[in-house]
C-alpha cells in the first residue's frame, strides 16, 4: 500500500533538490546512525571511568591525589605526545600484484567495522595490506604498535574496499574520520562509512513515499519492542531501511496511524556496469577504462551493436542483477540467537572433530542391530532356509578355493621367472669364464711358493649350490602348497561331509513326513469313500421307494366292488 507523508518536508520540489548516494539511498550529509551509536556508548564508557577515578580518590589521601593526579598528568602528556608523533615509515613506491588463493578469516563479531570506498586510480589488490594499514595508521594520527594492537585491517578484492575493525569505540570515531590516504608518493580520495554495529539489526517497510527525509520517517516511525536507532530510504524506491537496537526485527511497525509489515533487510548482490564483474559498483570499481556491455557481457562493444541479455547470476534472459533477476537479493543471515547456538555449542555448526550427542545419533545400519520381530501368522520353512544356507556356504568355499588356486599358480609362475633369470645369470657367467680360460692358459706359470686356487672348480660349486639353493626352495614351496591345499580341501569336504549329512537327515524327515501325510490322507479318503457309499445306497432306497404303487384301502376297493368299477392299470 502507499502511505502519504502529512510532514510538510514530502514536497515534490524538496524531493528533486535532494542530494541521495545512488548506492545506499540516504542523504549525503547525514552521518548515519552507527556514528550516534558510537558517541554514546564512548560516553558511557568515559563516564564510568570517571566515577571509578572519582571514588578512588575519595579513597586515598589528599597527598597521594596530588602526586597521583601529576603523575597521571605526565602519563597522559606522555600518550599524546606518543600519539601525536606520526612513525617513520616507508611506504613502497611501487606497487605488486598479488594472487590471493586463500579464504579470509572472519572478522570478530563484537567489534565495529569501518569500511573504506576508494575513488578512482586506487586498485586496493595492487597494494600489500601492510602498506594500507601502515597509510591508515598515518592517516589517523596513531603510533604504529597501538595500531596494531587494537586494529585489524582486511581488504577485500572483489569489492575493491578496505575494512577496519577496532576494538574500541575511540578507534572507531578516528578511523571513521579518515578521508584520504597516503600510498607511496600517491595520495588516495576514500569515502569512509561504518558498518551495522554488534547488536543491531535492520528491517524493510514497503509503501513509502518516495523522496521521505530522514527526520520525516524518524517522527512516523515508531514501535513498541525495540528502539529505533535510524530510519532512511532506500534509494529512490518506496522503501525504508529502519536500524532497531535489539536482536530480532519486529513484526509489525506503526508508520503513522498504521501498522506496516517489517521485514529483515537483505541486501542486493554487487555488479559493476562498468567492467561487468560482481562485487562492487561502478563508482569504486577497480579497473574503469574497461568497457563492457551491460546487457550481454562482451568487451569493448560497438555503440549500437544488438544482442541478448543474459543475467550472470541466474543465466536466464534479463539484465544482470535485474528486478526481475530471482537471485538478486543475497541470502539473509541466520539469526543472532542460532548464532550464538554455534558459538556455545560447535557440534552444531557442522565440525566432524566433535561427536554429536547421544540423542543425536544415527542408527546403526548392521543387520544384527536391525533384528525386526516377525509378528506374522505364518511362520517360514526351516527347511528351506537351511538349504539355502547351506547353498550359499557351498558357492562361497568353491569361490574361495578358486581364489586359492589361482594365487598359488601366480606364484608358481613368479618362481619360474626367477628360475628363468638366474639360469640366465649362470650361462652368462659361464660364457664368461670360458672367455677367461685361454687368457689363464697364455699366463706365466705360478710360482712354486704362491698358493694355486682353483677358480673354475670354486665357480662351478658355487654354481651347483645355488642350483640346489633353489631346488630345495621349490620343493619347500611345493610342499608348502601341497599342505595349504590338502587343509583346504580337507575343510572343504569336511563342510560336504557335515551339508550332505545334514541333507540325509532333513531327506529321511521329510521322508518319514510324508508317510504320515499319505497314511493320514488313506485314511481320510477311505473314511470319505465309506460315507459316499452309504449316502448313494440311502438315495437309492429313497429312489425306489418313491416310484413304488400305493397299495389299495380296504374301503376303496369293498367300495368298487359294490360299484363294479375297475382298478386303474398304469
Amino acid at each position: 500500500m502507499l502511505l502519504e507523508n502529512p510532514t510538510p518536508g514530502s514536497d515534490s520540489q524538496h524531493v528533486a533538490n535532494m542530494d541521495f548516494d545512488e548506492n545506499s539511498g540516504r542523504t549525503m550529509n547525514s552521518p548515519g546512525p552507527w556514528v550516534q551509536v558510537l558517541i554514546e556508548r564512548s560516553n558511557a564508557k568515559k563516564n564510568q571511568r570517571q566515577a571509578a577515578n572519582i571514588t578512588s580518590t575519595q579513597q586515598h589521601a589528599p597527598s597521594t591525589s596530588t602526586t597521583h593526579s601529576q603523575a597521571s598528568e605526565k602519563s597522559t602528556g606522555a600518550r599524546a605526545a606518543h600519539t601525536s608523533q606520526p612513525s617513520s615509515i616507508n611506504p613502497c613506491k611501487y606497487p605488486t600484484q598479488r594472487p590471493r588463493k586463500y579464504i579470509l578469516p572472519n572478522l570478530p563479531e563484537d567489534e565495529s567495522k569501518i569500511g573504506y570506498h576508494p575513488h578512482t586510480c586506487l586498485k586496493v589488490s595492487a597494494w600489500p595490506d601492510k602498506i594500507i594499514a601502515q597509510g591508515l595508521a598515518v592517516a589517523g594520527g596513531f603510533h604504529i604498535k597501538d595500531f596494531c594492537a587494537h586494529v585489524t585491517v582486511q581488504t577485500q578484492w572483489t569489492q575493491n574496499l578496505i575494512v577496519a575493525s577496532p576494538a574500541d569505540e575511540d578507534y572507531a570515531m578516528k578511523l571513521s574520520s579518515i578521508t584520504h590516504l597516503q600510498l607511496g608518493a600517491a595520495q588516495y580520495e576514500l569515502s569512509p562509512y561504518l558498518k551495522p554495529l554488534p547488536g543491531t539489526v535492520r528491517g524493510v517497510i514497503h509503501g513509502i513515499e518516495a523522496g521521505s527525509t530522514e527526520e520525516d520517517l524518524a517522527d512516523l516511525i515508531s514501535t513498541t519492542g525495540p528502539s529505533i536507532l535510524h530510519a532512511r530510504m532506500l534509494g529512490r524506491s518506496t522503501s525504508a531501511l529502519i536500524t532497531f537496537d535489539g536482536p530480532h526485527v519486529p513484526f509489525y511497525v506503526k508508520f503513522g496511524s498504521t501498522y506496516t509489515r517489517c521485514r529483515p533487510y537483505r541486501r542486493s548482490v554487487q555488479f559493476c556496469s562498468a567492467c561487468g564483474e560482481l562485487g562492487h559498483h561502478q563508482d569504486v570499481c577497480p579497473n574503469p577504462e574497461k568497457k563492457v556491455c551491460k546487457l550481454c557481457g562482451d568487451e569493448n562493444p560497438h555503440p549500437n551493436h544488438s544482442c541478448l541479455p543474459k543475467c550472470k547470476l541466474c543465466d536466464l534472459p534479463h539484465e544482470t542483477a535485474g528486478k526481475d533477476c530471482k537471485k538478486r537479493l543475497r541470502p539473509s543471515p541466520p539469526p543472532q540467537h542460532i548464532r550464538e547456538r554455534f558459538i556455545r555449542y560447535p557440534e552444531y555448526s557442522g565440525d566432524t572433530s566433535v561427536q554429536c550427542p547421544p540423542a543425536q545419533e544415527t542408527r546403526s545400519t548392521l543387520p544384527q542391530d536391525n533384528t525386526k520381530t516377525d509378528h506374522s501368522s505364518t511362520k517360514p520353512n526351516i527347511t528351506k532356509q537351511t538349504i539355502s544356507t547351506l547353498r550359499s556356504q557351498n558357492t562361497k568355499l568353491t569361490k574361495r578355493l578358486e581364489l586359492i588356486e589361482k594365487a598359488a599358480q601366480s606364484r608358481i609362475k613368479a618362481l619360474e621367472r626367477q628360475i628363468e633369470q638366474l639360469i640366465t645369470r649362470i650361462e652368462t657367467s659361464q660364457s664368461s669364464s670360458a672367455t677367461l680360460r685361454p687368457l689363464q692358459q697364455d699366463a706365466p706359470p705360478p710360482t712354486p711358493d704362491a698358493p694355486q686356487v682353483p677358480a673354475l672348480e670354486t665357480f662351478e660349486q658355487v654354481n651347483v649350490m645355488i642350483v640346489q639353493k633353489i631346488d630345495q626352495k621349490l620343493t619347500q614351496f611345493k610342499e608348502q602348497e601341497e599342505q595349504h591345499i590338502t587343509s583346504h580341501l580337507e575343510n572343504v569336504h569336511k563342510a560336504l561331509e557335515n551339508t550332505t549329512h545334514t541333507i540325509m537327515k532333513l531327506g529321511e524327515t521329510l521322508n518319514a513326513r510324508m508317510t504320515r501325510l499319505e497314511e493320514a490322507l488313506n485314511d481320510k479318503v477311505d473314511k470319505i469313500g465309506l460315507n459316499l457309499n452309504q449316502r448313494v445306497i440311502s438315495l437309492e432306497e429313497e429312489h425306489q421307494q418313491s416310484h413304488k404303487k400305493p397299495k389299495s384301502h380296504p374301503l376303496r376297493a369293498a367300495h368298487m366292488q359294490e360299484t363294479g368299477e375297475l382298478p386303474d392299470n398304469d
